[in-house]
Order: C-alpha cells, then sequence, then structure tokens
C-alpha cells in the first residue's frame, strides 16, 4: 500500500492521539503517510478547495473543540461525497456512540486507545469497501449506459420500421430523397443523398437541391467501396443511392458507429425502393405509350371505316347509273329483242354479285365496331399519376 493510491486523513484535536495513529500506519508495515487536521473546520476547508489528492479515508475523532465529528461527517456526506469512508474514532465504547456514528454517516468504528494491529486491519477493510464502491459505481454507470443504448436502439428500430413503411408511398424520386432526409435529420449532421436510376439522378439535402460541390462529391465518390469514411466525412454507397454524412462524431466512436449502420440500412431500403419506383415509371411509360398508339389507331380505323362506308356508298350508285346508261343505249345498238333481254340480265346477275359481296361486308363492319370500341376502351384508361401518399415519418433523436 502507498499513498499515492490510497489517501488518508487524521482528523483529531490532540495532537498526542494524532501523533500514535501515524505511529501505527507506519510502523506496522502499511507504508502510510497520512495527512492531518486538528479541526473538523480544516478538515472541511480541504474539501471546499478541492484537487485530486482529496482523503480516501478519514479517521475522525468524535470529541474535538469547535464543530464534532458527527457535524462533520454529515456535511461531507450533504456535499456528495459518499464514496470517502469515514471511520470514527472514539474514547467511548457504548451502544448509543456507535448508532450515532451510523446516523451521521460512518463506515466504521474504533474506540481509544488504538491498538496498531486492529486499526491496520481496519484501514485494509475500509481500503476493500472503497474499491468495491467504486467497481459497483462503474458497473452502475455500464449498466446505465448500455439500457440507455438499448432503449436508443428500440426507438431507431421503430424509427426504421416506420421509414419502411412509408417508403410504400413513394412513387418518384424527389419524395424518396425527402423521406431519406428526414430519417437522418434528427442526428443534427449535415447530409446529402443522390438518388439514381436509369434515366434521372437527384441530388438534395434538407435544405433543398445540393450545391454543385456535394454533387460532384457523389458523382465521384459512387464507384467507391460501400462504407467510406475520411475523417469526419461518411459516404455510404449504393448501386442506386448514396448517402453523404459531412460531420461524424469523431469524439463519440459508439455513436459514430451507430450513425454508419443506421445509414446504412435507410440507404439499403431506400436503393430497394429506388428500384421499384423505376419498375413503376418504367410501367407507366410504357402504357402512355400504348394509349398513345391506342388513340392513332382509333384515329386510323375510324378514318378507314368512313372511307369504307363511302366506297360502298359509290359503288352502288355508279353500278346502277351503269345499267341505267347501258338499258338507255339500246336503241343506238340495233339489237333484238332477246339480245336486249340477253345483256340486261347478264349485267343485272353481276351487279346482284357485287351487291351481294357488299352485304357481305356488313360482317366487316361489325368487327369495324369491336375494334373501334376496344380502342375507345384502351384508349380511355387512366393512368395512375405520381401523387404521394401522405405520410407522416416519425424520427428519433
Amino acid at each position: 500500500m502507498n499513498d499515492g493510491q490510497f489517501h488518508i486523513c487524521i482528523i483529531d484535536d490532540d495532537e498526542i492521539c494524532r501523533m500514535a495513529v501515524v505511529a501505527a500506519l507506519q510502523d506496522e508495515g502499511a507504508g502510510f503517510q497520512p495527512a492531518e487536521c486538528v479541526s473538523g473546520e480544516e478538515c472541511l476547508a480541504r474539501y471546499a478547495e478541492g484537487g485530486e489528492a482529496l482523503p480516501d479515508l478519514l479517521l475522525l475523532d468524535i470529541e474535538m473543540g469547535g464543530m464534532n465529528g458527527y457535524e462533520v461527517c454529515r456535511r461531507i456526506r450533504a456535499a456528495g461525497h459518499a464514496e470517502v469512508q469515514i471511520m470514527f474514532v472514539s474514547s467511548h465504547n457504548d451502544l448509543d456512540s456507535r448508532l450515532a456514528s451510523y446516523d451521521a454517516g460512518g463506515n466504521d468504528f474504533i474506540t481509544k486507545p488504538l491498538v496498531p494491529e486492529e486499526l491496520v486491519r481496519k484501514v485494509a477493510l475500509a481500503m476493500r469497501a472503497r474499491k468495491n464502491l467504486l467497481t459497483l459505481r462503474h458497473d452502475l454507470t455500464a449498466a446505465e449506459e448500455m439500457s440507455s443504448l438499448a432503449l436508443t436502439s428500440l426507438d431507431e428500430m421503430g424509427s426504421i420500421q416506420k421509414y419502411l413503411r412509408s417508403l410504400l408511398g413513394s412513387h418518384s424520386l424527389e419524395s424518396l430523397g425527402k423521406r431519406v432526409i428526414a430519417m437522418l435529420a434528427p442526428y443534427g449532421y449535415d447530409s446529402v443523398a443522390q438518388l439514381r436510376t436509369a434515366h434521372a439522378s437527384l441530388t438534395l439535402k434538407q435544405s433543398g437541391p445540393a450545391s454543385p460541390l456535394e454533387q460532384s462529391i457523389l458523382d465521384q465518390s459512387r464507384s467507391m467501396e460501400r462504407i467510406f469514411q475520411f475523417r469526419s466525412r461518411l459516404i455510404v454507397n449504393y448501386e442506386r443511392i448514396s448517402i453523404f454524412v459531412a460531420n461524424m462524431p469523431l469524439q463519440d466512436e459508439v455513436l459514430a458507429g451507430r450513425i454508419r449502420d443506421y445509414v446504412a440500412v435507410v440507404a439499403e431500403a431506400a436503393d430497394a425502393a429506388i428500384e421499384s419506383i423505376a419498375i413503376r415509371q418504367g410501367i407507366i411509360g410504357q402504357a402512355r405509350e400504348v394509349q398513345a398508339l391506342t388513340h392513332h389507331s382509333r384515329t386510323a380505323v375510324t378514318m378507314l371505316r368512313e372511307q369504307y362506308r363511302h366506297q360502298q356508298l359509290e359503288a352502288r350508285r355508279e353500278l346502277g347509273l351503269m345499267v341505267e346508261n347501258l338499258e338507255n343505249e339500246y336503241y343506238k345498238l340495233g339489237l333484238t329483242q332477246d339480245q336486249e333481254q340477253m345483256i340486261s340480265d347478264l349485267v343485272r346477275s353481276s351487279t346482284d354479285k357485287v351487291l351481294a359481296l357488299f352485304a357481305a361486308g356488313l360482317e366487316l363492319e361489325g368487327q369495324f365496331e369491336r375494334i373501334l370500341d376496344g380502342l375507345n376502351k384502351a384508349g380511355d384508361t387512366v393512368i395512375e399519376t405520381d401523387a404521394e401518399e401522405v405520410t407522416t415519418t416519425e424520427v428519433w433523436v
């Protein structure tokens, strides 16, 4: 044992008693060089001054001129020095003195005249008690930190779950990017997100669009490893998203590690959501192309049907005129009545066949109607727009 590790202070207004304690602690091989105070007031003044070498053990006399030992002990405890071991020293070996010492906040009691062997043994016990107390306090602090971390992790998981649900309402890169930034905002760090598809790229931060420099940083770093950190700069890369955190807390590695994990989870979920958005936008684009083609086809088929109807009418009219004109010219040909009848029968038979073909065309008219009906239905289909579902995303601090 040495006074560099365990500091002892003797508080007694009797110089002979102080000398006896010092001798006992030195002569019995304890190796201590205890400090001395001649009054309770002097001891309290030492605590008021503070410093790194405050006593770990007080050998405190009860009966002193001025403030007694009980009051000194109570004030030390009231000041928050719960780890200090206080051993009362008294010439009274009675129960009342021991109970009063306990009520004042003492840890041990020894009677005068002091027995050196007993004093050294009790000092050793005080050292172990203080060590155990500090160990317990350290363990308690560690347990509280672990408990706090566990609660924080639960909050983070709840936040992540809400974030994942909110992604279902993201139908555009802009809305998804805003959700990503909202998830990172509670940390209080500057973050920039770049979202990419085959046909578009969007870089933004909480305050709006990113600066050209921020965008260029993400453009050049997207080919780096998945998680890249340079000093206080963190970049998390996925195929369709990169997130840049500008001021990581280098002084708190535990918090920095949690941020890295958290950002990676946010980015991975967003990457999958971007793929879904790209697929959805591709389907919508194809649907619009089909719709445009449908409108064009409907117009073309309508024109074709009208032309067909017009041609039928014109053909019927021309056939009727042909028969009428032919019969009106018979007198010029010098034909016999039988010859005229034969020609008329031949022409009318051919005309009837042509008209019969037109009648068969009515089935084609029905096909036109069915085609137009289908094209009308397809052309009138409403393609969903990118209206966003209003989703409130809760975030953690």
